[in-house]
């Protein structure tokens, strides 16, 4: 079974309260250097402004956005084309350098904390030293845009051919496949006292939401947390892309006003969990 195919029924197997994502109801608690979330999808509320919406072409009908986990794929640097992932496939020692003996910076699980789904990681390096090929990935813990070192020999490499990009300065989110944009939205990005931060991450897991949830359908969680929160709602202050429903609604498209996350349409972000699988790159500039 590929990794695709894996990541769709891991999509449907574990429905996430809306409390714990940035943009949901509930105290958040202000703390330096830290960072929020905000994810999850709803079913769409009437007059949802989705207008806003421009594709030129359906990821629903494209095809697979991975390439199966085996050992013919050969993991490279990533570039606006293609990337690669690394779905670990066993407790792993992420290392500060490309070796066994190096300081080790976390222990990474093979499961993921809110679906129960593999741990697929965004390959950002390769490199071979003495026969061993050491990954360096990009890792979801603070501070953002950290990552570290994984021999590949405790990981199933896959091929994206998708990607996601945001520009918090046009409120924008843009899906590429094959480096050519094939549909794009106008968002909602953090408010100026929580922006949504800048970088380069990945899905971390992609997560449906209880229905009726303000988040919208599905919640993309990202490597990336917010700057400026601790947490949000009993959450660990993870940023995501979400849909939006409910009192999301009345913050309209094209403005600056969530906790951190990035909200669309749910029309989009539909789109956008179809294609965009754990270890999709994701650049927030």
């Amino acid at each position: 079974m590929n990794v695709a195919v894996r990541a769709a029924a891991r999509r449907w197997a574990i429905g996430l309260a809306a409390a714990v994502l940035l943009g949901a109801s509930g105290p958040a608690v202000a703390a330096p250097k830290a960072v929020t979330t905000e994810t999850g999808p709803s079913a769409d509320a009437a007059g949802a402004t989705d207008a806003s919406t421009s594709t030129t072409d359906d990821p629903a009908t494209a095809t697979t956005p991975t390439d199966p986990a085996d050992d013919g794929v050969v993991p490279r640097a990533p570039n606006r084309k293609v990337s690669y992932a690394a779905q670990l496939v066993a407790p792993t020692v992420v290392r500060k350098r490309p070796a066994n003996r190096a300081k080790g910076i976390k222990k990474l699980q093979p499961y993921g904390s809110w679906n129960g789904g593999p741990v697929v990681l965004s390959i950002a390096q390769v490199k071979v030293i003495d026969g061993v090929r050491w990954l360096r990935v990009r890792l979801p813990i603070r501070p953002n845009n950290s990552t570290g070192w994984v021999p590949e020999a405790n990981v199933a490499v896959s091929k994206l051919r998708y990607r996601v990009e945001v520009s918090r300065a046009k409120h924008t989110v843009t899906l590429l496949r094959d480096g050519k944009k094939i549909a794009s939205s106008r968002v909602v990005v953090g408010a100026p006292a929580t922006p949504t931060p800048a970088g380069t991450f990945a899905v971390l897991e992609v997560v449906r939401q209880p229905k009726g949830s303000i988040l919208g359908p599905f919640a993309l969680h990202l490597t990336a947390h917010s700057d400026v929160l601790d947490n949000y709602g009993g959450g660990p202050g993870r940023v995501a892309l979400h849909g939006r429903s409910g009192g999301l609604l009345n913050d309209p498209l094209g403005t600056s006003r969530s906790h951190g996350c990035i909200r669309m349409p749910n029309s989009f972000v539909r789109k956008l969990a179809k294609v965009a699988v754990e270890g999709t790159p994701v650049t927030i500039r």
